[in-house]
């Protein structure tokens, strides 16, 4: 399946297995971030172990400081926070 360029229409794609982004080579948008790498990282010769070295996963990226190794749980905003007092908030931010 040929993937299109939603700013140029160009079918001139490419992923950069590197960066885990497809890319747009006419234009240089970045068309898709972020994907899963399902390819294999082993070798296996029957099934049992297949089935133990089964794995998924994000690439990692150089964009975050973490390399996206990070957990976010929830939004990205802190608007539930403000809705507790005072004191339950300031324990909020010890942890």
């Amino acid at each position: 399946m040929s993937e299109k360029c939603p700013e140029c229409n160009s079918e001139n794609v490419s992923f950069d297995s590197k960066r885990a982004e497809t890319v747009c080579n006419k234009c240089g948008i970045v068309i898709d971030e972020r994907q899963i790498d399902t390819t294999q990282e082993w070798r296996a010769f029957d099934y049992e172990q297949r089935k133990k070295r089964d794995r998924t996963g994000s690439f990692l990226t150089y964009t975050r400081h973490d390399k996206g190794l990070s957990t976010s749980i929830g939004d990205q905003g802190y608007s539930d926070l403000y809705k507790l007092s005072p004191s339950k908030r300031a324990s909020f931010y010890r942890l």
